[in-house]
């Protein structure tokens, strides 16, 4: 049980984690101008998106852990 509930709570902060990444990149681009603000938006942006990466990463194998447990 707590297992399941730690993979829906990763699952649920990655799924944050990417919409935090999207709104950082536009307020970043638009706070400075040019060509660096969207360059600087977009590796700003890139470190949710790897954090919300591992944390899939890691829900996907508790969820396989819980589903082979419950199996055996």
């Amino acid at each position: 049980m707590g297992s399941s509930l730690f993979a829906i709570l990763f699952l649920l902060g990655s799924a944050a984690l990417v919409v935090v990444g999207v709104a950082l990149r536009v307020q970043v681009s638009d706070a400075v101008d040019g060509i660096f603000g969207r360059a600087l938006g977009t590796a700003v942006a890139l470190v949710p998106f790897l954090m919300a990466g591992a944390l899939i990463f890691i829900a996907v194998r508790l969820i396989k852990g819980v589903r082979r447990s419950f199996h055996e």
